[in-house]
C-alpha cells in the first residue's frame, strides 16, 4: 500500500537516501496514514547517527534538545519533524526511562522496542511491518509488541497509552495485553502526574462509553471513587462537547465530589488553575443554576461565567437547544446580567453622597437584581432613584 507523504518528509527520506542512509516515516504516523486519517506529526528514523543527520540538513534549523536519546528535531518551511537514530533501549529502572540508549544499523530492532503493533510499522516506499500491525488495525485491536508484561514492566505509562488508544480509537484491547494492565497497574504510581494527564484527558475527550467500566480499577489509582463509574456515565459522556471543563465537571459530578474533593483532585492531576477554578465554579452552582426563562438565565448569568452555565446545561442535558437560543437572545439584545451592563457605577454613587464602599458594593447588586426581575428600568434616572430608596433601607 502507497502512503501519500507531504513533500517536506518525502524531501527528508530522499535527501537521508543520497546521503548513504536508510530513513522511514514510523509509528503513529503510518498508523494514521493506513486508518486514512491525516497524521499530525510525522516522526522520521534513520540509521544516520544524530552528529550525521546534522551534518545532512546543516542548511536547516535543528534543535537539539532530545539529542541524549537520539532525536533532532529538523524545521522546515516553519514545521518541526523529529528525525531518531535505530536504537535499542537499556534497562528500564524507574518504570519509565531507559537508562541508556544504544544506536543500531537496521530498522529491525527499533521496531522490536515499541510499545504496541499498530505503532510499530515504518514506510518508505513500502511498509514494514514485523508484528501484524496492519492484521491489528483490520481488526481494531491494541496489541503490544512482544510480551506484555515486560512492556508495561519497562513503561508504565503505556498502561494508559494502551487505554488511550482503545478509547480514541474505539480498539479492543487484547486479552494478554489487557491481563498485564491490570497485573502490573501499581506501576504508573512511579509515573510523573503530568504523563498521566495527558493521557487521561486524551481518554476523556474521546468518544468511548466503554473504557470507564472497563478500566475503572485504573483510574481509582489517581481518581477516587471510581470504581462506581458505569457504562450510563460513559454513553453520558459521550454526547458532551469535546470540552475538557465540561467533561471533567462532568465526570466529578458524577463521583459525588465534594469541592473539597475536586479541587484536591484536580490539583493532583496537575491540571492549570484555570481549569480548575472553571470546574469548581461548575461543580458549585450546577444544582442551584436555573436557565428555563430568560429571566432564570439572566438571574445565573450574574453569579457564574457564560461558558460555565453553557456546561451546565450541556451536562443536564434538558432543553438545550432552547437554553442556548435564550443565551443568544440575552446577548443579542444586549440584556443586562453584569454589574458593568448597568447604567450607573460606583462612581455616580458616590457623586451622589454616597460614601460607604461596602455599601455601595450591595447596592449595586440589588439594583441589578432588580434590573433583570424587571422592577426597575436600566437607566440612570431610574437607578439613581431606586439607590436612594435602597440606602433609606440598607441603613
Amino acid at each position: 500500500m502507497n502512503i501519500s507523504l507531504p513533500n517536506d518528509v518525502d524531501f527528508i527520506l530522499d535527501k537521508l537516501q543520497e546521503n548513504g542512509f536508510s530513513a522511514y516515516i514510523v509509528g503513529g504516523c503510518v498508523r494514521d496514514a493506513l486508518l486514512s486519517k491525516t497524521p499530525t506529526d510525522w516522526d522520521i528514523c534513520t540509521n544516520a547517527l544524530p552528529d550525521e543527520t546534522i551534518k545532512v540538513f546543516s542548511d536547516y534549523r535543528i534543535i537539539k534538545t532530545g539529542i541524549k536519546h537520539g532525536t533532532i528535531t529538523l524545521i522546515i518551511n516553519s514545521i518541526s519533524y523529529e528525525i531518531t537514530t535505530f536504537r535499542t533501549d537499556g534497562d528500564y529502572l524507574d518504570s519509565r526511562h531507559p537508562e541508556n540508549v544504544e544506536y543500531i544499523k537496521t530498522i529491525d530492532g527499533d521496531l522490536a522496542r515499541r510499545d504496541f503493533t499498530v505503532n510499530a510499522m515504518a514506510y518508505n516506499k513500502k511498509i514494514v511491518d514485523l508484528y501484524d500491525g496492519q492484521k491489528d488495525l483490520k481488526n481494531r485491536i491494541i496489541r503490544c509488541v512482544g510480551d506484555a508484561n515486560t512492556r508495561f514492566s519497562e513503561d508504565a505509562l503505556r498502561i494508559m497509552r494502551a487505554i488511550r488508544f482503545s478509547a480514541v480509537l474505539d480498539f479492543e484491547i487484547e486479552e494478554k495485553t489487557k491481563c498485564a494492565i491490570f497485573s502490573l497497574k501499581e506501576n504508573l504510581l512511579n509515573i510523573a502526574m503530568e504523563r498521566i494527564n495527558t493521557e487521561f484527558s486524551k481518554i476523556l475527550l474521546s468518544d468511548s462509553k466503554t473504557v470507564w467500566f472497563e478500566y475503572r480499577e485504573i483510574f481509582e489509582l489517581f481518581l477516587e471513587n471510581s470504581k462506581y463509574l458505569n457504562f450510563d456515565f460513559g454513553n453520558a459522556l459521550a454526547m458532551l462537547p469535546k470540552d475538557l471543563t465540561t467533561r471533567l465537571s462532568h465526570l466529578l459530578l458524577n463521583l459525588n465530589y465534594t469541592i473539597a474533593q475536586a479541587k484536591r483532585t484536580l490539583l493532583n492531576l496537575r491540571y492549570p488553575s484555570k481549569i480548575i477554578n472553571e470546574v469548581i465554579e461548575i461543580i458549585e452552582n450546577f444544582e442551584g443554576t436555573k436557565y428555563q426563562s430568560i429571566k432564570d438565565m439572566r438571574l445565573s448569568l450574574s453569579k457564574i461565567s457564560e461558558t460555565s452555565l453553557i456546561s451546565i446545561i450541556q451536562i443536564k442535558n434538558k432543553d438545550i437547544e432552547k437554553s442556548l437560543e435564550m443565551l443568544s437572545q440575552i446577548k443579542s439584545e444586549n440584556l443586562c446580567y453584569r454589574l458593568s451592563h448597568l447604567d450607573i457605577s460606583g462612581d455616580d454613587l458616590i457623586k451622589k453622597g454616597f460614601k460607604n464602599g461596602e455599601l455601595i458594593g450591595k447596592i449595586l447588586k440589588e439594583l441589578l437584581y432588580l434590573v433583570i426581575d424587571e422592577k426597575t428600568e436600566n437607566s440612570k434616572v431610574s437607578l439613581l432613584e431606586k439607590a436612594e430608596e435602597l440606602l433609606e433601607e440598607l441603613k
